[in-house]
């Protein structure tokens, strides 16, 4: 075993120091010419200026994998071969470029039920354009996600490649839409406080009913049940459910393959309320009276809407007296022993705002004073959000 891993060692070391040995040798040899061929499109001058290796100058087969690194960089690039063979004293470099082809047309087949004007609006492939497959598989992708949001579930859809005259080819998008799929029945799970019922009406994805087909509810779009699971959160979070957590809606298929159910699990968390509720940074108005205006009070289940109206009371009794730059920033601190939310309303006030001039603009029979006189505010005056 010994000498088998020692014969192995050799021979690695032998075939490095060949290696080496012919590059070596390589790089004593000039290069008398780059030739460059295959190019359609992409100028000549485009990719000479990403290869480095020059005329005149030692060949080495470091520097042309660097070339080779480099014309791919440019894009719309297949293929790279590069010949080398002896010319004039030295090595001739011939650079063969492959171009991605061209798309001639887009074409879809098979669908029925969408317009492939409609289609086309919904992919961001173009004819006579480079063909990019990675870019074909993204639009495959938003094809399907838009016939699933118009309640084809088991839509199928592949493309395939029809070469053409040299460097064109017409792209074919194959579709098998199926039949729209219905939704039988909306499901929750973990919702231990707050009743099926009461969360349907928080979301707009509606199960199959008997006016469907005018109202186009009943059928999956992916899309609106993304929102609707950020509606969920949102009702949690604005009853006390402060660490609540809405999974994605998971989409399971009946057996007729003609039906599903939508489940939205949720981990409701623990309840909070408000066990204090202070103010912070107002010099002009006194705390007691901000407190009075604002609606969040001890004992009140944490409401995340009811404190970001809060913000906007308080901005709006600096804005009445002039303060227009003023800030209110929310300051929340968790006990998690207690299950309770401190609330600190915390104020910049910044500066009065005074009106620094009056424009008056379109009055062609009628003077700028004339006009002013029935202006009530002036040029100088503070300037409030009743003006």
């Amino acid at each position: 075993m010994v000498t088998r891993k020692r014969a192995i060692f050799y021979t690695i070391l032998l075939i490095l120091f060949f290696i080496s040995f012919v590059e070596g040798a390589q790089e004593n040899i000039p290069v008398k010419a780059i030739v460059i061929r295959g190019n359609r499109v992409i100028e000549e001058a485009t990719i000479r200026h990403q290869i480095k290796s020059r005329e005149g100058e030692p060949f080495t087969p470091f520097r042309v994998r660097q070339d080779i690194s480099n014309i791919y960089k440019i894009g719309y690039i297949e293929d790279i071969q590069v010949e080398s063979e002896t010319f004039e004293g030295g090595i001739k470099l011939t650079y063969l470029i492959k171009e991605k082809p061209w798309i001639k047309s887009i074409i879809f087949e098979g669908n029925k039920k969408v317009k492939t004007e409609t289609l086309k609006e919904k992919i961001d492939l173009t004819e006579k354009a480079f063909l990019d497959k990675g870019a074909i598989n993204q639009n495959l992708t938003k094809l399907i996600q838009y016939y699933q949001g118009e309640g084809f579930y088991l839509v199928a859809i592949d493309y395939s490649l029809e070469e053409l005259e040299e460097g064109w080819v017409n792209l074919h998008f194959t579709i098998e839409e199926g039949k729209k799929v219905k939704i039988r029945r909306i499901v929750f799970f973990g919702n231990d406080h707050f009743k099926n019922r009461i969360l349907k009406k928080q979301i707009a994805t509606r199960t199959y009913g008997f006016f469907s087909f005018l109202s186009k509810k009943g059928f999956l779009n992916k899309e609106v049940l993304e929102e609707d699971r950020i509606r969920i959160q949102n009702f949690y979070l604005d009853r006390g459910f402060i660490h609540c957590q809405v999974s994605p809606p998971h989409v399971e298929l009946d057996k007729d393959k003609k039906s599903l159910t939508l489940q939205f699990f949720i981990q409701e968390g623990d309840l909070y309320k408000v066990n204090e509720v202070s103010i912070t940074g107002n010099l002009i108005f006194p705390t007691e009276e901000l407190l009075k205006i604002i609606h969040v009070k001890y004992g009140d289940v944490y409401s995340r809407t009811e404190i970001s109206r809060d913000l906007t009371r308080i901005t709006d009794v600096y804005g009445e007296k002039g303060y227009l730059t003023s800030d209110v920033f929310p300051m929340i601190s968790e006990d998690t022993v207690a299950k309770s939310i401190s609330v600190n309303y915390k104020i910049k006030e910044g500066e009065p705002s005074y009106l620094r001039w009056i424009n008056i603009i379109g009055n062609t029979k009628t003077r700028d004073k004339v006009v002013r006189r029935e202006i009530l505010i002036k040029e100088g005056d503070l300037y409030t959000q009743k003006d």
